[in-house]
């Protein structure tokens, strides 16, 4: 008898009211809620509902039972009854979650954008850029597999010749034992070989996502559609959810091009056995089970087990010392030399929902499990970790994507390297339980995208080539002369890159894939300019600049130390134009050591002649007398046409050695200043007048040839000539002194005083002959 009817007739003969009547099943259905039985509360709760329960919080109550058991529609349905306002961010999150799984996108989005700024998660979803992620570029083909069943498959990972993946399918009797979250059987591993799948997918003509249809009387038993949103109507009439089990049939043909489905019955027992990894020797395992006991809560989480191939048999099996009743730790994954697990859980202290975590193992030694963080995380779900080549796959809710759980790729080296797997690896509905070989062009993910989304399946593709990631470049197109932005600029990228043009903020922004990149920017009334871009793998977001010059004439100097060839910031430029005698230049350079000024009303065929001052505290200030005729538009590179490096100052140094001044030569046996030794003079008086505060000893020097006393004598007769053309020059005295050392300081081994005899050549005497500009104070 339809339960309505029989409970109805119980309470009329009572003499209760139809709403006594309602809520007395709301009751029993929050308690099947409250033990988390979702498949027997949704009914109980539209039971309630047809009875004239239908509250905002009853229809919240029922939306979230559907949602939980992965029926969309119903869940849309209800979600769609309750009052917007009694909605809170979690209610509008699955509701958004249900409208994309639904294929309603357009509602969907317009709704997240409502939540945008209050809602992590939900943002995410209304800034997920759909258009890319639906760009198939790179998948050839995305293939059903044959051995699923109308009962969840999922998470496959490579054992031997094939692969153990997790199922709820059941060989044999009716099915008695079910799961209360929603009425399917509990899960279990099986095994399928896999020999010879490439050739067999090779040899059949599968369109994508070729599938079979589920009602192939060839295929199951009675051809009937199991566990969907049209399940087969009861006694009662009302419309039940939940698994209604049924025998199967023996095929016709040979399942899986000739190959069975086993149980891999290792560990397989009355409860939920979950995904799994092996380590590289496949003979360490690492498996979810659930708990046999509740957590404090009423919750029966999730755990980790252990066990290894002893030779003929697995051991006993050992949970992982992280393991706590109080939350869930599962979906492992090993990476490739078995230094780290992977794995999701809700345990305290994660970013919200489940997170990936990581553990160091070592030699049968486990560490402590540490929180992978942003950007991998986040208050959403990660889930279903995958670790090959250095990339992290795994399954999210959390990034925005088409709906449901997607599938992401993360950089290990640089996280911030995080990518969507695009379609049709991901759709509308869960996408999750993604391996792929050490190649990265071929592998297996899981989904429940077919049968409106109610059950999960195992698919392959094919891919043609490895992911790569990409990283963010913006291009910044800036006047280079007063370093101000420019919009509207057309920039032109490489070959396969859309050409853009810059936004208000002068900016262009592209997501670009390792190689190398030529960026050239153009725009009215500018000449054009580029810049190279050498985007290696693991590099960080980066921004480049490409400085347009405007047409016309530009004074461009970059200033470095002469030693360390590095640009030095805060010189002072001062730049007269000697035929005016008008002083129109004064700049501090930049941290490059640049400044670039306009220059006006100059034209083609004008002689320039400028005289630029460069100083800096710490450094020797230097004038240079600067000619240029202009032949053409554009910029004009001073330290490209003359030298106008900096020298550092240090006291003991010698001056001279800096400012290349040649060797000053006197007339045999004297002391009077030749023209040639005045024009080198005149190199230090200038260096004098552009450093007022330089302190100069002139040193006077011989080689070893005469007596010593002669050469000191005549040293220091020619160091006090050298010094008075200084200060004949308007030095003043007091920072100029000359002293004769003769051959006091010879710099070589060239002694021939007295008896001894010198073998030196003419070149090494002529080392010893030399002036001094020791500067002693400035």
């Amino acid at each position: 008898m339809n339960s309505i009817l029989k409970y109805g007739l119980l309470f009329a003969l009572l003499g209760l009211a139809a709403p006594a009547f309602a809520q007395l099943i709301v009751k029993r259905a929050d308690k099947e809620y409250k033990q988390m039985h979702f498949a027997t509360a949704a009914t109980l709760y539209e039971e309630a509902v047809m009875s004239g329960a239908g509250t905002d919080a009853v229809y919240l109550k029922v939306a979230d039972c559907y949602y939980k058991i992965k029926d969309w529609r119903n869940a849309e349905k209800y979600y769609a009854k309750a009052a917007d306002t009694k909605k809170d961010e979690n209610d509008w999150f699955q509701y958004i979650q249900c409208l994309l799984q639904n294929g309603k996108s357009e509602t969907a989005l317009a709704h997240a954008q409502q939540f945008s700024t209050t809602s992590a998660r939900i943002a995410n979803i209304a800034a997920t850029p759909r258009a890319k992620i639906l760009a198939d570029t790179v998948v050839n083909v995305v293939h059903f597999m044959e051995f699923n069943t109308p009962f969840s498959d999922f998470s496959p990972v490579a054992y031997k010749q094939g692969l153990v993946f997790v199922s709820s399918r059941h060989k044999g009797n009716l099915h008695k034992h079910v799961f209360g979250w929603n009425n399917t059987p509990f899960l279990n591993h099986y095994f399928i070989d896999t020999t010879g799948l490439s050739k067999y997918l090779h040899d059949h003509d599968f369109k994508r996502e070729d599938h079979v249809t589920y009602d192939d009387p060839n295929l199951y038993a009675y051809g009937e559609r199991l566990h969907t949103d049209e399940t087969r109507t009861t006694s009662n009439d009302t419309r039940t959810t939940g698994y209604y089990s049924t025998y199967f049939r023996k095929r016709t043909d040979p399942l899986y091009f000739g190959k069975e489905v086993e149980p891999f019955g290792a560990f397989n027992t009355k409860i939920h056995e979950g995904p799994l990894t092996f380590n590289s020797t496949q003979d360490l395992v690492v498996f979810t089970r659930n708990h046999t006991i509740k957590s404090s809560t009423g919750v029966t989480n999730l755990n980790l087990l252990l066990s290894r191939w002893t030779g003929n048999a697995w051991s006993d099996t050992k949970p992982l010392p992280f393991n706590d009743v109080n939350y869930s730790v599962a979906h492992p994954a090993f990476n490739e030399t078995t230094t780290y697990l992977y794995f999701a859980s809700d345990m305290p202290g994660g970013l919200g929902g489940t997170d990936l975590y990581r553990v160091a193992y070592n030699n049968g030694q486990w560490g402590t499990p540490e929180n992978l963080g942003e950007p991998i995380n986040t208050n959403g779900n990660e889930q279903f970790p995958f670790v090959s080549n250095n990339i992290l796959y795994f399954a999210s809710d959390g990034h925005g994507g088409l709906g449901g759980l997607d599938i992401f790729a993360a950089n290990l080296k640089n996280p911030a390297q995080l990518k969507n797997m695009g379609y049709p690896i991901n759709t509308n509905k869960d996408d999750f339980g993604f391996i792929v070989n050490t190649s990265g062009t071929a592998g297996f993910f899981s989904s429940n995208r077919h049968r409106t989304g109610l059950d999960d399946d195992i698919y392959s593709f094919i891919r043609t080539r490895p992911i790569t990631f990409t990283t963010p470049v913006t291009i910044v197109v800036a006047d280079r002369v007063t370093e101000k932005i420019i919009p509207g600029a057309i920039v032109k990228p490489a070959a396969n890159l859309r050409p853009c043009t810059t936004d208000e903020r002068g900016l262009c922004v592209y997501e670009i894939e390792p190689g190398n990149y030529t960026f050239t920017a153009s725009k009215e009334k500018y000449l054009e300019g580029s810049e190279v871009l050498v985007l290696q793998e693991d590099m960080p977001e980066t921004t480049i600049k490409i400085y347009l010059t405007e047409f016309g004439n530009n004074l461009f100097c970059r200033v470095d130390d002469r030693v360390t060839e590095l640009p030095i910031q805060d010189v002072t430029i001062t730049v007269r134009d000697k035929k005016t005698g008008r002083t129109f230049i004064t700049d501090n350079t930049s941290l490059k050591g640049e400044i670039r000024k306009k220059l006006e009303n100059t034209k083609i065929g004008d002689v320039l002649h400028y005289t630029l001052r460069l100083e800096r505290a710490g450094y020797l200030t230097k004038t240079i007398d600067f000619k240029f005729t202009i032949t053409k538009p554009g910029e004009i590179a001073v330290h490209e046409l003359m030298d106008i490096k900096m020298d550092k100052i240090d006291l003991g140094m010698d001056i001279g050695k800096v400012i290349h001044i040649n060797p000053i030569y006197f007339d045999l046996g004297k002391a009077s200043i030749r023209k040639d030794a005045a024009a080198e003079l005149d190199k230090i008086v200038q260096v004098m007048n552009d450093n007022p505060n330089m302190i100069i000893e002139l040193g006077s020097h011989t080689d070893c040839r005469s007596s010593a006393q002669y050469n000191l004598t005549l040293s220091d007769k020619r160091a006090k000539a050298s010094a008075e053309y200084v200060i004949s020059k308007g030095i003043a005295r007091s920072r100029i002194s000359g002293k004769g050392y003769g051959e006091s300081k010879l710099v070589n081994d060239c002694a021939c005083e007295g008896t001894v005899k010198s073998a030196c050549s003419e070149t090494e005497h002529q080392a010893n002959r030399r002036t001094e500009f020791i500067i002693v104070k400035y």
